[in-house]
């Protein structure tokens, strides 16, 4: 048999990562076009980033210089553009985006193969193949897409570095590419490197100090790779800066005004917030109202809301504790809206008691461990910002999903032993 494919035991059928990725993206392209979503107008960050891309396509760099997006995804786009006109650019991004998330389950299932049939990656290949969250994200022209595919490749190299003391390859290219081009579609995605690093630091092969060597390198390696964005922007905007959307994110966050949602109680702001505050959204004053409003040019907004963003939270600290709180329960399936979030929160136990049993059974100490630390993540990030659902999928389900592939494993291994001893 064809060490790249692999015969389903009882069903005869001879599978390859090829395969996976052209099953996978033609169950979820119909299904797009089934939803009619390819008939759907672009909304909210989409309108930004297929007018960066075309943007680039016409203008060059200069498309980039407010620091708003990174480049990446843009610059997707402003390929793509070279195949399509604008009117059918759209779909185009959005389908790539469909192929770029189906190309997770091939990978896991290409691990699972050259691991001599690890049941863990197997299972990976059966979750990331079908969980609706991932492809219903990439229906859309958001940089989610490919942060999905960047993420679970680097936890792939992450494993792989771990098992072994001979991956120099993957630790000092791989890996720190990987969190390069994480950083580069989305800015947020940076937050990842904390874990990510934590881990190889307290579970990498080798002795502690040649981890911490290793590890300091590969931080190294990384800022490298991104310097180039970074002195644009330090060239364009005279200051180092890294993106210019953290500070109006963090004004978000604080709940500055009510964002248009006075009258749809479900939104967290009309949920949470308004509640919060009594029935009445923080106040910002007249100039800074004026300020925000008279469309600074982004990296002055970015301060501006920054300023203000702070104002809010040392004056009125206790009521922001609060809400933020409310905000990270929210971000988990805790407001029990209806069956989305009773999903969102089930998810959530399953990963706890998953934790719980693997820590029993002394198995996959290291994955908890990372799990836990990107969910910590995600928290921040809801508890600072908000409570995003496209937050919450790319910090919590993909390891979550392989701590459960873990245990999977683990019970079937045990399974077998059980019977085997009955044998005998």
């Amino acid at each position: 048999m064809d060490k790249n494919s692999y015969l389903v035991e009882g069903w005869g059928m001879k599978l390859s990562p090829l395969g996976v990725f052209l099953s996978v993206f033609a169950v979820w392209l119909l299904l797009f076009l089934f939803l009619g979503v390819h008939h759907k107008p672009a909304a909210g960050d989409e309108i930004d980033y297929i007018n960066r891309g075309i943007e680039f396509f016409e203008n060059g760099w200069s498309a980039f210089s407010d620091g708003w997006r990174p480049p990446l995804f843009p610059l997707l786009v402003a390929f793509l553009n070279l195949f399509v006109d604008a009117n059918s650019l759209l779909n185009l991004v959005r389908i790539t985006n469909i192929a770029l998330v189906s190309i997770v389950p091939a990978l896991w299932f290409y691990e699972h193969l050259v691991s001599g049939k690890r049941k863990s990656f197997l299972f990976m290949t059966m979750f990331t193949s079908a969980w609706p969250a991932y492809y219903l994200l990439a229906f859309t022209a958001y940089a989610e897409a490919a942060s999905f595919l960047f993420l679970n490749i680097l936890i792939i190299i992450t494993i792989r570095i771990k098992s072994s003391d001979k991956f120099l390859a993957l630790s000092f290219v791989g890996f720190p590419l990987c969190l390069a081009m994480l950083f580069l579609f989305k800015a947020n995605n940076v937050l990842i490197s904390v874990p990510f690093g934590l881990y190889v630091l307290f579970f990498g092969a080798g002795s502690f100090a040649k981890r911490f060597f290793r590890i300091s390198i590969m931080a190294l390696i990384t800022a490298m790779m991104i310097s180039p964005w970074l002195v644009f922007l330090k060239s364009e905007m005279g200051e180092w800066v890294a993106t210019t959307t953290g500070g109006y994110n963090l004004l978000v966050g604080t709940g500055h005004h009510s964002f248009g949602m006075e009258s749809d109680d479900e939104t967290i702001h009309r949920k949470y917030l308004f509640d919060a505050y009594g029935g009445e959204f923080p106040e910002i004053t007249s100039e800074e109202v004026a300020l925000i409003n008279s469309q600074p040019s982004k990296h002055l907004m970015d301060k501006v809301s920054k300023d203000v963003a702070f104002r809010i939270w040392s004056e009125d600290t206790k009521r922001m504790i609060n809400m933020s709180f409310r905000k990270v329960m929210h971000s988990y399936g805790m407001s029990f809206r209806g069956a989305g979030d009773f999903v969102i929160f089930s998810f959530l136990l399953a990963s706890v008691v998953a934790s719980v049993i693997l820590l029993y059974k002394n198995k996959f100490v290291d994955i908890v461990f990372l799990h836990w630390s990107m969910a910590l993540v995600g928290c921040v990030v809801a508890f600072f910002w908000l409570p995003n659902i496209r937050f919450k999928i790319f910090y919590f389900d993909t390891t979550a999903f392989y701590l459960m592939a873990c245990l999977f494993s683990v019970m079937i291994g045990g399974l077998k032993n059980f019977k085997s001893e009955l044998k005998n």
